[in-house]
């Protein structure tokens, strides 16, 4: 009685034991093969468009647009690289796609004042992010020509904007930066002229606030007089500094808008050259 029971117990803990074995080998295979099923998550990598990116503690460069066109597989970059205009020269362009970490091509369409438009071919339809690299000529520690690495950008497969690319020859980069530098020079003008309306408010304030001081002084002894009187010359020197300021500006602003009439006649050459 007691062996038979025994041989009972043995064999419950054994079937107990094998189905617990099961479940636990079936959770390790697929905790080990998960990552042919489940695509592991990327965390978004995207450089800001229209943002100033800083180099160094001086220089910028700025992401004017980064369009993907999914039917090409191709993308376009438009950079500003104010700040090292001088050098674009010296500067190349190196682009790999996440998916297989390959280089893609970074043709440059053209430079053209401060401006870069670049077309990255060859992509991957499903790249996820691209990295883009600038190099710039520059001299090592021993003095030596050499490329070091200026930034890296970034766009995300989830982020970047897409669309038409709408320059692939060097004469549609030259009228399409054209008028982005018209359009940049409006926008200047315009910030410009509402400085000078707020300048002038401000102005106005301090009219004010000197009027209602000189009518204080009607009433008031020697020594008050004197004390408001150093006030009214306080804000006679902001005054000035304003209106030295307005002036400063509205020479910024004729300054802008002879560049802008520079870029329009250069658009109508391009146009009817290109006609």
């Amino acid at each position: 009685m007691l062996n038979k029971d025994r041989i009972n117990l043995r064999k419950k803990v054994s079937w107990v034991y094998y189905v617990g074995l099961s479940f636990v080998m079936a959770g390790l295979f697929f905790f080990l093969t998960s990552g042919f099923y489940m695509e592991e998550e990327l965390e978004v990598l995207a450089s800001p468009v229209g943002e100033d990116i800083r180099i160094t503690s001086g220089t910028n460069i700025e992401i004017v647009k980064w369009i993907y066109e999914p039917e090409a597989n191709e993308m376009e970059v438009i950079l500003d690289l104010n700040d090292y205009r001088y050098e674009m020269d010296s500067i190349e362009y190196l682009a790999i796609q996440r998916s297989d970490l390959n280089e893609v091509t970074a043709q440059t369409v053209i430079e053209y004042e401060s401006y870069v438009v670049l077309k990255l071919e060859d992509l991957d339809p499903d790249f996820k992010q691209i990295s883009l690299q600038l190099w710039r000529e520059g001299e090592d520690e021993d003095g030596e020509q050499d490329m070091y690495r200026l930034v890296t950008i970034y766009t995300d497969q989830r982020e970047v904007k897409t669309g038409t690319i709408s320059v692939s020859e060097s004469d549609q980069g030259l009228r399409y930066i054209t008028a982005l530098l018209i359009e940049r020079s409006e926008k200047t003008v315009e910030q410009l002229e509402s400085h000078i309306e707020e300048i002038e408010d401000e102005m106005v304030s301090l009219e004010e606030q000197k009027q209602e001081l000189r009518d204080q002084r009607n009433y008031q002894t020697e020594d008050e007089k004197r004390q408001t009187n150093h006030h009214i010359n306080a804000l006679e020197i902001e005054q000035n500094e304003l209106e030295t300021e307005v002036e400063q500006t509205q020479e910024h602003i004729e300054i802008e808008e002879e560049r802008m009439e520079n870029y329009i006649q250069r658009e109508r050459h391009s146009s009817l050259t290109s006609s």
